[in-house]
């Protein structure tokens, strides 16, 4: 029955899925968002600006682990997100995507406020050595970058 859902059908599904309890309903559940993600990446784009906060961090995470490109942009554009969850996520898998627009994307990430975040981004950029946001890094790293908040 799964298999006959179509692209309107994502969107109920991610925002279902963070509440189900039972593993095997969840693997079950979470292989069809994927062959959906899968099929209709346009959707999940769309998703992406339209999620509620609950749902955004696994419709980001399933993003990268089906390796679309397509929604660098819009992962990008999380990176901005006010929830912490949905910024770790959004950069996790921009640096798991590795691109140049995608690591583009993780360096304001190196200055966020959560600590966590600022973690990731730096893994990230250091991984991938992404030269653009060296300066960034190293001027975080000797406290001369933007004036935050210590979430710690």
């Amino acid at each position: 029955m799964l298999r006959e859902l179509h692209a309107p059908a994502l969107g109920t599904i991610l925002t279902q899925l963070p509440h189900l309890n039972t593993p095997e309903v969840r693997t079950i559940i979470g292989a069809a968002a994927e062959r959906l993600a899968h099929a209709y990446s346009t959707e999940l784009q769309r998703l992406l600006r339209e999620l509620n906060v609950e749902a955004l961090p696994g419709a980001v995470r399933l993003a990268g682990r089906l390796g679309i490109q397509s929604v660098v942009p819009n992962v990008a554009e999380l990176v901005r997100h006010e929830a912490s969850p949905v910024r770790l996520a959004a950069v996790e898998v921009l640096g798991q995507l590795g691109t140049p627009g995608a690591m583009a994307g993780v360096e304001p990430a190196i200055d966020d406020v959560d600590r966590t975040v600022r973690m990731a981004a730096v893994g990230a950029v250091t991984r991938r050595i992404y030269a653009g946001a060296l300066r960034r890094l190293e001027s975080a790293v000797n406290g001369k970058g933007p004036q935050r908040e210590r979430a710690e």
